[in-house]
């Protein structure tokens, strides 16, 4: 992780991990093709730390990405990606086993606005 992200709030520097990772998965995405970081979940415990975020795209498509690291092993990461479909506002999350809190990350599609050229504020019907 850039040192420069080290100060960033974690569930902004797991996204872009996440990010990072997800160009190489079936349904993957480039950060540029994010519009927002509509809805995020993050649950924490001694042996990992999970992050979910429900993804809208440029192109209209929204994904919910989940992504799991453990603090003491910075090779073992778990990534999933859902597409969601049109009428499906969260994933069913059972497989976690306990309730999440569900939050506006605005500070993550801020941060991801920042880094485009421009601001980048177009959406996808602009390009």
């Amino acid at each position: 992780m850039p040192a420069e992200s080290a100060n960033e709030p974690l569930d902004l520097q797991q996204f872009l991990e996440a990010a990072e990772a997800a160009v190489d998965d079936e349904n993957g995405f480039d950060l540029d093709d994010v519009l927002a970081v509509e809805e995020a979940w993050e649950l924490e415990d001694d042996e990992s730390v999970s992050h979910g975020y429900i993804v809208a795209l440029r192109s209209g498509d929204r994904l919910y990405v989940e992504y799991r690291t453990v603090p003491d092993d910075e090779d073992e990461t778990e990534l999933t990606i859902v597409p969601l479909d049109g009428d499906a506002e969260r994933p069913d999350l059972e497989h976690l086993g306990q309730n999440v809190k569900w939050y506006t990350p605005d500070h993550i599609t801020t941060h991801l606005y920042t880094l485009r050229p421009e601001g980048g504020t177009e959406d996808a019907d602009s390009e």
